[in-house]
C-alpha cells in the first residue's frame, strides 16, 4: 500500500524576472569591484577626466535644495555676475535627483 505525499514539500519557484535582477545586480557588482569596494572614497574614471565635475553636481543639487533653498538648475557663482543655468548642459532630472536619493542613502563621496 503506497500513501501519496501531498503535502510534503511545496516547490516554490521565483519568477523570471527576480531572477534576471538578481543576475544583474550580481554582473553589476562583479564588473565595478574597485568601486564597491570604496564606494565613499574612490571615483570611478580614467585619469578624473569629467568625474570632478559629476561629483561638484553631486554635491550641488543637495546643497541648492536644502542649504540655499533655492533651484538647482542655476549656478550663480559660475561666470558671475550673470550666473549659469545647468540646464543648458547635461544635467537632466533624472541624474540630480537620481544621485540625491544614493547620496542621502549611502553618504557623500570623500576625496
Amino acid at each position: 500500500m503506497f500513501v501519496r505525499a501531498e503535502h510534503s514539500l511545496v516547490r516554490y519557484r521565483f519568477p523570471s524576472s527576480v531572477i534576471a535582477l538578481i543576475f544583474f545586480v550580481i554582473s553589476t557588482l562583479l564588473f565595478t569591484y574597485p568601486l564597491v569596494a570604496h564606494f565613499n572614497t574612490h571615483v570611478l574614471g580614467w585619469n578624473k577626466l569629467d568625474s570632478y565635475e559629476i561629483l561638484w553636481l553631486f554635491r550641488w543639487v543637495p546643497h541648492a535644495l536644502f542649504d540655499l533653498g533655492t533651484s538647482p538648475w542655476f549656478v550663480p557663482n559660475i561666470y558671475y555676475p550673470y550666473g549659469y543655468h545647468l540646464v543648458s548642459g547635461e544635467v537632466t532630472s533624472l541624474h540630480s535627483f537620481g544621485q540625491l536619493t544614493i547620496t542621502m542613502l549611502v553618504g557623500e563621496i570623500v576625496i
